[in-house]
């Protein structure tokens, strides 16, 4: 038994708003992990302070940041091209207007070409 899952086009405007809300929610994701770290430290200031008392909210950002820095070199390393080929692979599949053109010159350097098995 086969499955095949077949993709919708529900036009430009989803495209348009996912793209935008995706740009957008990186800096806003950014905005409330460090909210919620600093309701963290406000919450366990005192124990974190019995632990390792030399341990103040300045260090405490300056681990946020790395960690914050951390997660975006690892994202560039590890996600990025990944991501990007895969676009690839959906923009070639599905009714790209460059793609069309690419298939249009192969036809027209075919044709002056007189090859049939190019």
């Amino acid at each position: 038994m086969s499955f095949k899952i077949i993709q919708r086009n529900p036009g430009k405007w989803l495209g348009i708003f996912y793209t935008q809300s995706q740009a957008t929610s990186s800096y806003m994701t950014f905005v409330n992990f460090g909210m919620t770290a600093l309701n963290l430290w406000a919450l366990w200031e005192l124990k974190i302070k019995e632990i390792v008392p030399w341990f103040n909210l300045w260090l405490f950002i300056a681990v946020f940041v790395l960690v914050a820095v951390t997660i975006g070199v690892c994202h560039y390393i590890f996600v990025q091209k990944p991501m990007i080929i895969f676009q690839n692979e959906q923009a070639c599949k599905h009714e790209n207007p460059v793609m069309r053109r690419f298939d249009d010159l192969e036809k027209a350097i075919k044709e002056l070409r007189g090859d049939k098995n190019c």
